[in-house]
């Protein structure tokens, strides 16, 4: 339910973020500096998961990014 309540929320790309480090040891998107950070969750898709994690943790990391 706590996930839940992080979905849509300000925190929920931080979290993301967050989730993808945990599973993938690298961050989900390659920027050198904010702006173009914001650009890239804005207009592009994060790099994949490494197999092995769970269907159901894929799908918050989803949401949230």
């Amino acid at each position: 339910e706590m996930l839940r309540s992080l979905v849509g929320s300000e925190m929920c790309i931080e979290t993301g973020v967050v989730l993808y480090e945990m599973c993938a040891q690298k961050y989900p998107y390659d920027a050198s500096n904010i702006d173009e950070l914001e650009e890239k969750v804005l207009t592009t898709k994060y790099k994949p998961i490494p197999q092995g994690v769970t269907k159901d943790f894929n799908m918050i990391i989803k949401q949230c990014l």
